[in-house]
């Protein structure tokens, strides 16, 4: 599992933001599996999470999670 540990005021957080708009799931409401192997219904729903614990989360690849929750 590539899961990163960061402090919460971490500026790689606004890395993420910017990097948004690469991401193909950032603006459309559709389930994506994360590098933390947790199904989120969207890229912000994945992003807020990824604050919130202080883990980064990346996409590893659209659609649920085989084995997440």
């Amino acid at each position: 599992m590539s899961v990163m540990h960061y402090p919460f005021n971490v500026q790689g957080y606004g890395k993420l933001y910017r990097d948004a708009k690469n991401v193909p799931f950032y603006d459309h409401n559709v389930k994506l599996c994360g590098t933390n192997n947790r199904t989120y219904h969207s890229w912000c729903h994945m992003q807020k999470d990824s604050c919130t614990t202080g883990f980064y989360i990346d996409v590893q690849h659209g659609g649920s999670c085989a084995f997440g929750r």
